[in-house]
């Protein structure tokens, strides 16, 4: 949503909360990891895949990867793909010494 698309009188934090949903279970604290722009697929899990990464230090291949694996929406195949590309490439980068 931009600007432009805002009701007048609207703030911005009246705009993201419009269409939150609230995932009750999560450990975190009311915030932005407990709403979702543009769907409800990850917030449907009792821990998202950026809350997981947070939790356990995961790096952006890592994160990416579960965050795929995880999606429930759109087409799934194409997901694994998708997680398969990036451990191909965490794979590579392990395998020059670029990342542990």
């Amino acid at each position: 949503m931009t600007t432009d698309e805002l009701p007048l009188g609207s703030t911005i934090d009246q705009a993201l909360n419009r269409d939150a949903v609230r995932r009750p279970q999560s450990r975190f604290a009311a915030g932005a990891l407990d709403r979702q722009v543009g769907g409800t697929h990850y917030l449907e899990l009792t821990i998202g895949p950026l809350e997981l990464a947070i939790e356990n230090r995961l790096n952006a291949c890592q994160y990416s990867a579960i965050k795929y694996i995880m999606r429930r929406k759109g087409d799934r195949l194409q997901d694994i793909d998708k997680a398969i590309h990036v451990l191909q490439i965490y794979r590579q980068l392990i395998e020059k010494g670029q990342a542990e």
